[in-house]
């Protein structure tokens, strides 16, 4: 029986290749834990907590886009039609932006995990 390696996001620091690799910074990942705390030792990436993620998600920010931002109905704060699990945050009561930085932990709800989180922190990002 083969133990399940545990697997962690990491935020990338610094350009990195290998054989079956080759990340950029920004880039998020997903990689072995043991692997991502090395990495991070060494200054060539971050490993992305649900704090990280959480920061990102301010409801404190105001949120300015210009027109309507590619919005339904022209609602500044209605979640654009190509925003990461723009429907599954909808199903779940979140169809603001106000809504999705407000929420607490968006890995609880089924289907998002941390990379999908993290997808909507950086859309969040993008829209500030």
């Amino acid at each position: 029986m083969t133990e399940e390696v545990k697997k962690i996001d990491v935020s990338i620091l610094q350009s990195i290749a290998g054989l079956s690799f080759n990340y950029r910074p920004g880039q998020v990942v997903e990689m072995p834990v043991v692997k991502a705390k090395q990495w991070q030792e060494r200054g060539l990436c971050k490993i992305i907590t649900d704090e990280d993620i959480l920061k990102v998600i301010h409801p404190e920010s105001s949120t300015e886009v210009g027109g309507d931002g590619g919005n339904v109905g022209g609602n500044p704060d209605a979640l654009p039609e190509d925003f990461p699990v723009r429907e599954l945050l909808i199903e779940n009561g979140l169809d603001t932006i106000e809504k999705v930085k407000a929420f607490d932990d968006l890995t609880t709800i089924e289907d998002i995990g941390p990379a999908r989180a993290t997808d909507v922190a950086n859309a969040l990002l993008d829209l500030e």
